[in-house]
């Protein structure tokens, strides 16, 4: 929250709190004859709970908040000086002002009225106000810490998103590198279905989340454009059964899956790859699965599937299965996403 907001809130309620106060002594003391003289009188009790309060949350703030560079200990004086100062602006409030001034007299019922009293009295009065401070901080602080876990997690995101992007490129460009030298005339269909790729990952790469029929749309564009580079249509198998019109996914989520199994399926050697999502009102559940060479490893440089594990660590904690079988023919992939 910006700090303008913050000062605004705070004036905003010690003015509700000190009206408050103000119209409850106005109505049952006999010292406050007029509304002006009532809140003339309750605004002084205000500033030493004002005082009380921040006394107590400056603890804080120099300990943990916004730490300054002298020794630690230093800022437990805060609370002694705090307490101090509570008992001096009361006498002076009290004694110095209201009572000559307003002839007003806090203590004139009270028989048993002593100065050690009187000490005890303020620090115990006024303490409960110090102790809000310290509790206010300690809010502050932790209300801080779980902001910048979350602007941390989103730049981690925005990370990891944007590794997505040109591995994705590479991928695409080795494949028209090849498009181009065995069937040239295939090149203008490939470089639009490219274009429409390319506006859905610039697009979504300012969205937290994408409808999931976009995603699906995108998912089945890159499937084209992998069979028209690779001419093996026959040996790509697809299912997409479920309702996909509500839901929302992390964009480019799915994507390096599918990469994967294009890059280093067996498609040449007559080997199916085999891509299957479902879908309903609780959970998406995508399967891909591709035959390799005996003895090959299914690698991506150690960002594909590296990355996208730590995407749904990061955008799907405990809302997320992945299960990898990795063999020297086989590389199966069964990814679960609970909404």
């Amino acid at each position: 929250m910006k700090r303008q907001y913050l000062v605004l809130i705070h004036l905003i309620f010690w003015s509700l709190l000190l009206l408050s106060d103000a119209v409850q002594h106005y109505e049952y003391s006999r010292y406050h004859p007029t509304i002006a003289r009532t809140l003339l009188i309750t605004s002084m009790y205000m500033l030493i709970n004002v005082t009380a309060f921040y006394g107590g949350y400056a603890l804080i703030y120099r300990f943990l908040i916004r730490p300054w560079p002298w020794p630690g200990w230093l800022a437990i004086i805060n609370i002694p000086t705090t307490l101090i100062l509570i008992v001096m602006m009361r006498y002076v409030i009290e004694f110095g002002i209201l009572k000559p001034i307003f002839q007003y007299d806090n203590y004139a019922v009270n028989p048993n009225f002593t100065w050690t009293w009187f000490v005890q009295n303020a620090v115990l009065f006024y303490w409960s106000w110090t102790l809000y401070g310290v509790l206010y901080g300690f809010a502050e602080h932790y209300v801080q810490q779980q902001q910048r876990a979350r602007e941390q997690m989103k730049a981690e995101v925005s990370l990891l998103r944007a590794q997505v992007n040109p591995h994705f490129l590479f991928n695409v460009l080795n494949d028209f590198y090849a498009l181009s030298l065995t069937q040239p005339g295939r090149m203008p269909d490939a470089l639009l279905k490219l274009a429409d790729l390319l506006r859905y990952m610039l697009y979504s790469s300012q969205s937290v989340a994408v409808p999931l029929m976009e995603e699906v749309a995108y998912v089945k564009s890159y499937i084209d454009l992998e069979q028209l580079g690779q001419n093996v249509r026959d040996n790509v198998q697809t299912s997409f059964v479920g309702s996909f019109d509500n839901r929302q996914i992390a964009p480019m989520l799915l994507i390096p899956f599918v990469e994967n199994a294009f890059k280093h399926g067996a498609l040449y050697q007559g080997q199916a790859i085999t891509i299957d999502l479902t879908a309903d009102d609780r959970q998406l559940v995508f399967r891909c699965r591709n035959a390799k060479q005996a003895g090959q490893k299914d690698k991506t440089g150690g960002i594909g599937l590296a990355n996208i594990r730590r995407r749904l660590a990061l955008e799907y904690p405990d809302r997320h299965s992945l299960r990898i079988n990795d063999t020297d023919t086989l590389f199966d992939i069964d990814l679960h996403i609970t909404f």
